[in-house]
């Protein structure tokens, strides 16, 4: 099987802010140009095309549906949608009570923001959607989702713990494909 990470597009927001499942847009500024690039990353076919929820993640699943893979449908799933950061959400990082901050940044992994998920919860999550993936069987799907999403998913796929992903580049826009191997054990990153 081959798996076509994509991350969303730059989203309006302002620098600074916390947003995981904060639902917002996609920079118009930008978003063309970047989805054209995503474009030229996927392959020429697909058996099926996955998005989180999320408008920042769904418009770019409609760009590509429309200009890549016409008739197509779009599944979406919530197991694809960002961290929730709980009381965290739409407020800037400088303004979140700076003790709860670092405690959580000490051990984000297992800790979760009041009212939000643990990076631990959001692997199970991503766990889930992959078993879901290996159940159907495919060839060739392409994800649409988000940085915390990409980073779980390689994790358990290169066998990277959870709180060195952050080392992994996942800027937006960015196309990660694994492919698995014959025997349908282990994955390679191109």
């Amino acid at each position: 099987m081959e798996i076509y990470l994509v991350r969303h597009t730059k989203p309006l927001i302002e620098k600074g802010v916390c947003y995981g499942q904060t639902d917002i847009p996609v920079d118009a500024g930008v978003f063309e140009a970047s989805a054209r690039q995503v474009l030229e990353e996927l392959p020429e076919k697909t058996d099926a095309l996955y998005s989180s929820p999320l408008t920042r993640c769904s418009c770019l699943a409609d760009y590509i549906r429309e200009n890549k893979y016409r008739g197509m449908s779009i599944e979406h799933s919530s197991l694809l949608k960002e961290l929730h950061f709980g009381d965290w959400e739409n407020k800037k990082w400088d303004a979140i009570n700076h003790v709860d901050l670092q405690k959580w940044m000490n051990d984000f992994v297992n800790l979760s923001p009041h009212g939000g998920e643990s990076y631990v919860a959001l692997h199970h999550r991503t766990r889930q959607f992959l078993q879901l993936l290996k159940e159907r069987n495919f060839g060739c799907v392409v994800l649409v989702t988000h940085a915390g999403v990409i980073r779980s998913i390689q994790s358990h796929i290169r066998h990277i713990l959870l709180k060195d992903t952050f080392e992994l580049n996942c800027d937006y826009g960015k196309v990660v494909k694994l492919i698995q191997n014959v025997e349908g054990r282990e994955f390679n990153i191109t």
